[in-house]
C-alpha cells in the first residue's frame, strides 16, 4: 500500500468517466478518471494481469495493451495524473516491468525506498488451497506525470500523438509514506488478515 496524491486541496473530486478494456476472456482493465478540486483530471487504472509463471510474453502483450489504451485515453481527455495499481504478476525482471517504466511511470514502493519490496507474493495468510508458487514482487502502485506541453509554434498538429496541453501549473505529486499492507495474518489466525 503507498500513500501518494497530487498536491491539492479544497473541495471533493468527482468521477468523470469510467471505462473497462478487456485484456483476455478472464483478464480486464478497469480506468477511472476523476477530476480533482483544483480541476486537474487523475485517470486511476485497475488490473489483474496472467498468472502463470512461465507466460511472461503475454503479460508483455497486456502491458502493451493498457499502456497503449491509458495513453490514448489520457490524452483525449487531457489528463494530468495517471496511476496504473493492482496484480501485474510481473516481477521486476520481466518486459511488461520495462515496459511500463519506459511508458513514463514511476513504482512509488520503489521511489519511495529505492527498491521493489523483497515480496509481495504470498500475502502471508495460510488455507489449503492456497498458492505454492515461489515468493516474489508482483504487485505496484505506478504513478505518471502527464507532462503539458507549450501549445506555442509547433508545425505538428496532432498535439494527442506528442502528449498533452494543459493549462495552469505544471502537475506534480509528493509521496508521503509507502508499506506493504496485508501482508502477515493476525495474530492466533493464519487464515485472516488482522483487523
Amino acid at each position: 500500500s503507498a500513500m501518494a496524491s497530487p498536491v491539492d486541496t479544497g473541495a471533493a473530486s468527482r468521477v468523470r468517466s469510467h471505462d473497462i478494456l478487456r485484456l483476455s476472456d478472464h483478464r480486464i482493465a478497469h480506468r477511472v478518471v476523476i477530476e480533482l478540486p483544483s480541476g486537474a483530471l487523475l485517470s486511476f487504472l485497475n488490473t489483474h494481469m496472467h498468472h502463470e509463471l512461465d507466460a511472461a510474453d503475454v503479460r508483455e502483450h497486456q502491458a502493451r495493451l493498457i499502456l497503449d489504451w491509458t495513453r490514448s485515453q489520457d490524452a483525449r481527455e487531457k489528463v494530468q495524473y495517471s496511476v496504473l495499481v493492482g496484480d501485474f504478476n510481473t516481477p521486476p525482471t520481466e518486459p511488461a516491468y520495462a515496459l511500463i517504466e519506459a511508458a513514463g511511470y514511476s513504482s512509488l514502493y520503489r521511489q519511495h525506498h529505492g527498491c521493489e519490496p523483497e515480496r509481495t507474493f504470498p500475502s502471508g495468510l495460510q488455507a489449503p488451497t492456497m498458492d505454492t508458487d515461489p515468493a516474489m514482487t508482483l504487485d505496484y502502485i505506478w504513478v505518471k506525470i502527464n507532462h503539458a506541453q507549450s501549445s506555442g509554434d509547433d508545425d505538428d498538429d496532432d498535439d494527442e500523438e506528442d502528449g498533452l496541453v494543459v493549462a495552469g501549473p505544471e502537475p506534480r505529486y509528493e509521496v508521503s509514506d509507502c508499506w506493504l499492507a496485508a501482508n502477515k495474518p493476525a495474530p492466533g489466525d493464519s487464515t485472516m488478515y488482522p483487523e
